[in-house]
């Protein structure tokens, strides 16, 4: 069944993304980090939206790639960037790659916003 919404997809330029703020349920990002940009995501979340990322963290450069600090997150990062934007962290988890590589797997949402009828009918009992 079809929700009405299209996925898309949007290239970054370097004034953030072509969108309005609050206008999209879901953020993804994996294994891309631009941090100017990491901590505008936030404002792109609607209501209850989702912001889903992945990435490499700092060990990673004893085992592999990214080596430049510039190219993997700070062990918490993603927790203080989520704090900082109002964000409700549902999921932190660093796990290794077959590989070796540590990653970060991370889930965290933009309160939803009660509804009036639902404050009136919570205060009534």
């Amino acid at each position: 069944a079809s929700s009405g919404h299209d996925p898309f997809l949007f290239q970054i330029r370097d004034d953030g993304l072509p969108l309005r703020p609050a206008s999209v349920d879901l953020v993804l990002c994996v294994r891309f980090l631009h941090r100017p940009l990491l901590k505008q995501l936030a404002r792109y979340l609607r209501p209850g939206g989702v912001l889903l990322y992945s990435h490499f963290v700092d060990g990673v450069q004893l085992v592999g790639t990214p080596k430049n600090p510039a190219g993997y997150l700070m062990h918490g990062e993603l927790c203080e960037v989520a704090a900082a934007a109002g964000l409700e962290v549902t999921l932190h988890r660093e796990v290794t790659l077959d590989d070796g590589r540590p990653i970060v797997e991370f889930l965290a949402r933009r309160p939803a916003v009660a509804s009036p009828a639902k404050d009136a009918t919570a205060g009534s009992e």
